[in-house]
């Protein structure tokens, strides 16, 4: 098994949130305002639980057209 290690930004996250839509009905509500906003000392943005998608193997042959087979073998090569 092929173990892999992402990093984001919290910019990332904010641009994910805003893309899938969060506070696209009302830019104060504050169920959707935790994923894109620090509010009241919040320490960061809350990650939509969704936002791991985009690290999936799947992922990555969907948006690449590479299998992860043919990612290592080109990595290795």
């Amino acid at each position: 098994m092929i173990h892999t290690t992402y990093t984001y930004t919290e910019r990332d996250v904010v641009l994910y949130a805003l893309g899938v839509g969060a506070c696209i009905r009302s830019a104060t509500d504050d169920n959707e305002l935790k994923y894109v906003y620090n509010k009241d000392g919040q320490a960061c943005v809350m990650v939509l639980p969704t936002f791991a998608v985009l690290f999936s193997p799947l992922s990555l042959q969907q948006r690449t057209g590479l299998s992860l087979a043919s990612a290592a073998q080109a990595w290795l090569a």
